[in-house]
């Protein structure tokens, strides 16, 4: 299915449809392919990852690593250091450019690590300023560059103005003010509980103790069909190392196939996790065009929905949501189903 382009700003009206297929392939937690490794003295374009190892500027010898996922409870956090390595470099952002209404926090990055900013998009080009991991209040601007493997955007990095250009997968929209905005009638205890179970995200044994008899099953979308995995307590705990296949990514078919540690680490690190701004307790806030059939699976169900309303670069397109369904058992909630949502291709 097409994109409509309506719903997007005209200059990315072109780059939509095949960024949000790379976004999606992403958000649906696929490991099908492995980015090469690379180090700042030999700089390759379509690497992914954009860190160097040292909380130092990048020299000869430091590697790029890919980011380990964030705290899914945390946003930016109370710094926001930026270092600039050449002054020289930082340019002035173009006229045409817009800067997006969200502000960005610095998210995926080593405590003892650094965000690289560069003098134009690929890590062949050179460095102009670090920044601390944490750091929020970025501003960023709608332009994007795909190179290789990664997008590139432009973010703000002098108090005069001057900008440098950044791995887009290192940046996550910080929450709204007075976020997140809860809808429907909340019970405490059922936050409690999906707070346990997003922290189970980064611990399997704390998961299986929030499976029932029924098992758990896990879907990358909206739709439960017969080809989503349920697994059961045992299997949860005794193999999250097994490679299994999700499902499939809309648009090109291939299988989404991870281990159950590695899916679970993607799913901990989406926006609507990462900087939530709604809650929805039994009550829907994102939708697509999948259907979502979850009342009807799981009938009597709780579902609490962590949602973001997506960005300004994609016209909102990158929208995400995490549901989290529970179902009384015995008299006690227990976690049923873990869905991921956004828009698909």
């Amino acid at each position: 299915m097409s994109v409509p382009a309506e719903l997007a700003p005209a200059r990315f009206r072109a780059l939509l449809a095949p960024l949000l297929v790379v976004m999606l392939v992403t958000a649906a937690c696929s490991s099908n392919s492995e980015d090469p490794a690379d180090t700042t003295s030999a700089p390759t374009s379509d690497a992914p990852a954009e860190t160097t190892t040292s909380a130092q500027p990048a020299s000869s010898g430091s590697t790029e690593q890919e980011p380990e996922p964030a705290p899914t409870t945390e946003a930016a956090g109370p710094t926001n250091e930026i270092v600039v390595v050449d002054p020289e470099l930082v340019i002035a952002p173009d006229e045409a450019w817009l800067k997006q209404e969200e502000s960005f926090f610095v998210w995926g990055v080593e405590p003892d690590d650094v965000l690289n900013v560069r003098s134009g998009p690929g890590q062949n080009q050179s460095l102009v300023a670090t920044i601390s991991p944490g750091s929020g209040g970025l501003g960023v601007f709608d332009v994007i560059e795909r190179v290789g493997n990664t997008n590139w955007v432009v973010v703000e990095i002098a108090e005069d103005g001057g900008v440098g250009w950044v791995a887009d997968r290192f940046l996550r929209p910080e929450p709204p003010a007075g976020s997140p905005v809860i809808s429907g009638d909340a019970n405490q205890e059922v936050l409690d509980i999906v707070d346990s179970a997003i922290e189970g995200l980064a611990d399997v044994a704390a998961l299986g103790e929030l499976i029932g008899s029924e098992g758990l099953t896990v879907a990358p979308f909206t739709f439960i069909g017969d080809e989503t995995l349920t697994l059961t307590a045992d299997e949860v705990l005794n193999s999250a190392e097994t490679e299994r296949t999700w499902g499939f990514q809309t648009g090109s078919g291939d299988p989404i196939t991870s281990s159950l540690t590695e899916y679970l680490d993607a799913l901990a690190g989406r926006a609507a996790l990462t900087s939530t701004a709604e809650i929805g307790y039994d009550e829907f806030i994102g939708g697509g065009n999948t259907i979502n059939n979850l009342d009807d699976v799981f009938p009597g169900a709780t579902i609490v929905e962590y949602h973001h309303p997506g960005t300004g670069f994609y016209g909102g397109l990158d929208w995400t949501s995490v549901r989290f369904v529970f179902v009384d058992e015995d008299g006690s909630l227990v976690l049923r189903a873990l869905v991921s949502d956004q828009w698909e291709i």
